[in-house]
């Protein structure tokens, strides 16, 4: 039986889901990115940056706490759109599965919940999953008591860790799971079948792009939603041989994979990634507030805004190491650097005794 029509069996729920909102509230400012890259390597001029050490230790022990959690799928008895049939919450990104695709999105904070970024990523063609194979229960169950009317609140919504629907196309199964807090899904082609029917129609507002890295630009070109270049490999005689694959735009918002020369004896996994580069908080005490942000060719982040705080963090080759104006809520123009690892290179205060904004960067 479906692991939602069992769950909506035995539960008349709606709650309070523990570890929910972040405690965003308590951010003066926050620069995020979507990728879909693993972790880069560290800058040379980190010997200017502020430690990880003090980076780590400014981020709220519950945002620390909810990326320490391993993605999990929660089933959806009404707590989400009535035709995902899954949702994952993780604290930089959210995802709902249909019986055709996915939905990946950022979570909508304050006055951006209306245009926080969002995809809907649906497989063209294919076969609308009649269930899902829902794997490896999690510990612990989620409430919903949303409003007065107890009829309709959620108790005992279950998770899981990984959601499988097979013959996705003829002889291709699709996997979704999490892994070092990166949502993820594979297309596992079975011996002998055909890979080249898979399609993905792409909704995002803007058309996708491929990027020079062969990543793949969700949103567009100028977007924060991407899948990294993916990864194909066989298991051959107990080891893992990795191939060269790349998206190909097929449509103008549809992509397909093109695959290199493989084993069709054996099956082949074709593995996209949507990964967080890097969040931070970035801010004082006081008053702070981002102007403008930019990338630069090499993904480094450049920040400029205005801060009324004495303690917003600088680098030790700062141009202007404290705030100068005069008063509490005074501001002085900031502009701080950070590299595509999300390590701090440089910031610094910028400005006189009196008020002084900054409105919008270019590199």
């Amino acid at each position: 039986m479906d692991p939602i029509d069992t769950a909506r069996k035995q539960t008349r729920s709606a709650v309070l889901r523990i570890g929910a909102p972040l405690a965003f509230a308590l951010a003066l400012g926050m620069v995020a990115f979507f990728a879909l890259q693993p972790p880069h390597s560290r800058s040379a001029d980190s010997g200017a940056a502020i430690s990880p050490e003090i980076q780590t230790a400014a981020i709220p022990p519950r945002l620390r706490a909810a990326r320490a959690r391993p993605i999990q799928f929660e089933a959806n008895l009404g707590q989400a759109e009535a035709d995902a049939r899954f949702i994952a919450r993780a604290a930089d990104f959210n995802a709902q599965v249909f019986d055709d695709g996915v939905r990946v999105s950022l979570p909508a904070r304050g006055s951006d919940a209306k245009t926080a970024a969002a995809a809907r990523l649906r497989f063209v063609g294919a076969q609308p999953a009649k269930r899902f194979d829902a794997r490896e229960r999690a510990e612990g169950t989620t409430h919903y008591m949303i409003g007065a009317d107890a009829s309709k609140w959620l108790h005992d919504v279950p998770s899981y860790r990984q959601l499988r629907q097979a013959g996705l196309y003829p002889g291709v199964d699709l996997v979704y799971y999490g892994r070092d807090n990166a949502f993820e899904y594979d297309l596992v082609v079975q011996p002998g079948a055909d890979a080249s029917p898979i399609r993905i129609a792409v909704a995002s507002g803007a058309h996708p792009v491929i990027d020079a890295q062969g990543d793949l630009l969700l949103d567009g070109a100028e977007g924060s939603l991407r899948m990294h270049r993916p990864v194909l490999y066989q298991h051959i005689d107990g080891e893992k041989k990795v191939l060269d694959g790349e998206y190909v735009m097929l449509a103008a918002d549809e992509v397909g994979f093109r695959l290199p020369a493989y084993d069709h004896t054996r099956p082949l996994v074709i593995d996209p990634t949507f990964k967080l580069l890097y969040s931070t908080y970035l801010g004082g005490v006081h008053d702070d507030q981002v102007g403008a942000m930019v990338l630069d060719a090499q993904n480094n982040a450049y920040v400029v805004g205005n801060s009324g705080s004495e303690d917003w963090p600088v680098s030790g080759n700062a141009y202007q190491s404290a705030r100068k104006a005069i008063g509490q809520y005074v501001r002085n123009v900031v502009v701080t650097k950070f590299d595509a690892s999300g390590t701090l290179i440089y910031s610094t205060f910028i400005g006189g005794t009196t008020n002084d904004y900054g409105n919008s960067i270019a590199v």
